[in-house]
């Protein structure tokens, strides 16, 4: 798969049909992995114009850099040597036109990079809505092989590239002989060499902000999954879904619930996480629908308030939790006075465990899970891997429900899941919504020669080199004491802890612990304080890794990331 700048042609931007349909062929393409693709390269310096575009650039080791313009018009001419348009309207020469662009970039480049002038530069026109070779004859003002058509789409897009950029390498060699030696040497590592050139005068085009909003409308918007488990919700009475981190479950959540409240239901949304119900109650203001934690709900039905827990052991701690505090809210519902719900949606349902808790829905629910309307949200697969208990065979027995399965990440971006797999038990989703962009997550680890705040200023520098702002970042750890949490200030940038809505300042980056900001996500994540003497910890890492949306970092010692390899093989080997 060829590694396209930018991954996708955003919304928002204006492009011909025959250039969208070209760069969905070069993102599928086999054979072209080591092929860099910029699109819509700006030219600031042209030879005979105040600033030019190609549509498309390729840097292809081995042979060369080639631009190619493209031209999506169904029906072309030429008369009189006038090229004419599908409506008969005269337009450039595309010929003159791509070379002129052609020899601005490689007068531009070899002024960046000298070696550059012994490697080929050639151009192409590809009449992607037409067939013209055979059918408007060469005049001699362009090379055959610098025309490609319609047909050409039809097969190996890459071997119609390489066919017209080798036939143009020869003919250049009949001049020059040292520019077929040029191509041969034009390696992997010089090729990327030339992108990080020319990348930013890519990346200077779209603004952070920019990306932002694209990356939300990518987010927020169905996929054909989601339409068939809104559609499984209309014909079934119970229904539970399970999926990984990243399926959009919450999101399915939220929607089900509203949809329940569009048609004057009383419904409740219940989860596990504090910072998770915080984060649903604000989107869902003015939904009409309940939006609550488990437990502050039985506070509130018990009356009770939350121990120190600092004066309480483990054992002590989690006999509250799962015990004493369910039981007491079991026994105050049973009392009357509480008005069961319609509909119940329970999100995170893995942590649910307890038969206690499956009791407190039978009693909030109207009809109880036998006869009444829930839907239910959970991780069940990876809580599996942690937990010899089956809670969704719990949950489908006991309500008698229908399991609808997600399998496609609506997240996290595929090169994120793939080291999740790498570190954790939990195997990559079956499919991915979002497109590839081969950026992988970056480990920066410390030891006696290198200190954690120098791995954090490298973290935060790699990811703003791929347009990451401080305010979209999140440093999650192990543990409440964290480097984050201590440091205050750090080069100019600011740490402050998350909070659910709050609106970060530039230049500020938010911490919390991976626990608290369980069910949340972020455009970009690093991890840090990794330990796997933290109780839990393998399931913390999974929970960790699959938060950002965009980008993962991981800062830790040296020493502990051999102990997390160390201990994801035991898990895999069990």
């Amino acid at each position: 798969m060829a590694n396209l700048i930018p991954r996708e042609i955003p919304k928002t931007v204006k492009a011909p049909r025959g250039e969208r349909d070209l760069f969905e062929l070069f993102r599928e393409v086999e054979g072209a992995d080591d092929w860099n693709i910029l699109h819509s390269y700006r030219l600031s310096k042209h030879q005979s114009k105040v600033e030019g575009e190609i549509d498309f650039v390729l840097v292809i080791p081995e042979f060369g850099i080639v631009c190619i313009e493209v031209k999506s018009h169904e029906r072309v001419a030429r008369k009189n040597g006038q090229w004419l348009n599908s409506r008969g309207h005269p337009m450039q020469d595309p010929f003159s036109q791509v070379s002129g662009a052609m020899y601005s970039l490689k007068e531009n480049m070899v002024k960046k990079l000298g070696w550059l002038k012994e490697v080929p530069f050639l151009s192409l026109v590809w009449f992607t809505g037409c067939d013209v070779k055979g059918r408007i004859p060469n005049t001699g003002e362009w090379e055959d092989f610098q025309l490609l058509d319609r047909k050409d789409l039809k097969g190996n897009v890459s071997e119609a590239v390489r066919k017209s950029t080798k036939q143009g390498i020869d003919k250049l060699a009949r001049k020059n002989e040292r520019l077929k030696k040029g191509a041969k040497n034009f390696s992997v590592k010089k090729a990327e060499e030339v992108v990080k050139k020319m990348r930013p005068d890519i990346e200077l085009q779209v603004s952070a902000e920019v990306l932002r909003n694209e990356r939300n409308l990518e987010l927020r918007g169905f996929i054909e999954e989601q339409y068939k488990a809104l559609d499984a919700v209309q014909t079934n009475r119970a229904i539970v879904f399970t999926g990984q981190a990243g399926t959009g479950k919450t999101f399915l959540a939220m929607e089900v619930a509203r949809r329940v409240s569009d048609d004057g239901k009383k419904v409740l949304l219940l989860c596990y996480n504090r910072n998770l119900a915080r984060d649903l109650s604000r989107r869902m203001e003015g939904a009409g629908v309940g939006v609550s934690t488990v437990h502050k709900m039985m506070l509130k039905l018990a009356g009770m308030q939350i121990p120190d827990m600092k004066q309480l052991t483990a054992a002590e701690k989690a006999r509250f939790w799962h015990e004493e505090l369910p039981n007491a809210a079991v026994d105050k519902v049973l009392e009357g006075g509480f008005e069961p719900v319609d509909c119940l949606v329970v999100d995170e349902a893995q942590d649910f465990e307890d038969v206690v808790y499956r009791d407190f829905f039978d009693l909030i629910l109207k009809g109880g899970l036998e006869e009444g309307e829930i839907r239910v949200f959970g991780d069940f697969e990876n809580q599996a891997i942690f937990s010899e208990r089956s809670v969704k065979q719990d949950y489908v027995t006991s309500t008698n429900g229908f399991c609808f399965n997600l399998e496609t990440n609506c997240r996290n971006l595929p090169q994120i899941a793939k080291r999740v797999e790498l570190l954790t038990p939990v195997p990559a989703c079956k499919s991915f919504r979002r497109v590839d962009d081969r950026v992988r997550p970056e480990q920066f680890l410390f030891d006696e020669e290198t200190s954690e705040e120098e791995c954090i200023l490298q973290s935060l520098k790699w990811l703003k080199s791929h347009q990451i702002e401080p305010e979209d970042v999140v440093f999650l750890s192990f543990r409440r004491d964290s480097f984050a949490s201590k440091v205050g200030k750090l080069n100019g940038y600011k740490f402050v802890p998350y909070e659910v809505g709050s609106r970060v300042q530039p230049g500020e980056i938010q911490y919390s612990t991976v626990h608290a900001f369980k069910g949340l996500e972020a455009p970009a994540v690093v991890l840090t304080d990794l330990s796997t003497q933290v109780s839990g910890f393998m399931d913390l890492l999974y929970v960790g890794m699959t938060r950002p949306t965009d980008r993962l970092a991981i800062c830790t010692g040296r020493a502990a990331i051999a102990d997390v390899v160390k201990m994801g093989l035991e898990y895999r080997n069990v």
